[in-house]
């Protein structure tokens, strides 16, 4: 009796053993989006509520976001030190807080009516919205990307209700171009499996890749300067998309697609 439930006992620890540790997400956090100095000085009156408005809905658009991508932890600037919460970056302020592996701060530089248009009367033919958002690593307190995003009055659909409507489209597009290049910049779309001509990807649909896009597949090499590149192997066609994960086609040549792979968006200019 003894012996058969020590053999229990080992079989299930044994068991316990054999099962994958879940990779361990990590943790993003959000400053508070702010405008520069110079756009709170230019603006005025009903302008600079409409800004208020249109930082307010960002706020919550970009944490919504970038926890639907489901790719990190993400804690929102409520959570994390004053000067934090201001929109800027100190290194020094996250010595208690040493899960933080990454930081976003974002600053909204224009915003407004097209430089040809009546000042009052903003509508989806002529808004602008201008922001830059920089990704820091807590680690070294390195500057790991910067990026501009410029929302003109093509980027939103025409027609429909203007007052708020306007603001919060405007506010849902830049937040969603933001999450899709935080998350390339942080976990590009990354080849899980290749059966035959089938290949599983890890983005699921919480981001940019839709059914009938292109991507290219690329191996990351190091080049005799020490950076990684980026060295195109194929090209596949997404195929469907849930909720963690996407399942894509193989299409033309296979120069070496496999587990490990990254993607990126095809260039339709390249032939």
């Amino acid at each position: 009796m003894k012996n058969k439930l020590l053999v229990t006992i080992v079989t299930f620890f044994a068991m316990l053993t054999a099962v994958p540790a879940q990779e361990k997400m990590k943790t993003l956090a959000i400053c508070a989006i702010t405008p520069t100095p110079a756009l709170v000085e230019a603006l005025k009156g009903s302008k600079k509520n409409e800004l208020d408005r249109v930082l307010q809905s960002m706020d919550g658009q970009l944490i919504d976001r970038m926890h639907n991508t489901r790719k990190f932890s993400i804690m929102a600037h409520n959570d994390l030190p004053d000067v934090i919460k201001g929109g800027t970056f100190n290194p020094d302020t996250l010595k208690d807080m040493p899960r933080l592996d990454y930081v976003l701060v974002v600053a909204v530089d224009d915003f407004g009516n097209a430089p040809d248009s009546p000042e009052n009367g903003l509508t989806f033919q002529n808004a602008r919205l201008s922001a830059v958002a920089k990704i820091w690593a807590t680690k070294d307190s390195t500057l790991l990307e910067t990026a501009n995003f410029q929302l003109q009055p093509e980027d939103l659909p025409t027609g429909g209700v203007l007052g708020n409507q306007i603001l919060v489209q405007a506010a849902r597009k830049m937040a969603d171009r933001m999450a899709n290049r935080v998350t390339a910049v942080l976990s590009p779309p990354e080849v899980q499996d290749v059966t035959g001509k089938i290949v599983t990807v890890d983005w699921g649909d919480g981001l940019s890749l839709r059914p009938g896009d292109k991507w290219e597949v690329c191996v990351r090499k190091t080049n005799k300067k020490g950076f990684v590149i980026l060295v195109p192997v194929g090209n596949v066609t997404i195929k469907r998309v849930d909720e963690t994960s996407s399942t894509a086609e193989i299409i033309g040549e296979d120069l070496g697609i496999a587990e490990g792979c990254v993607l990126r968006k095809a260039d339709p200019t390249r032939r």
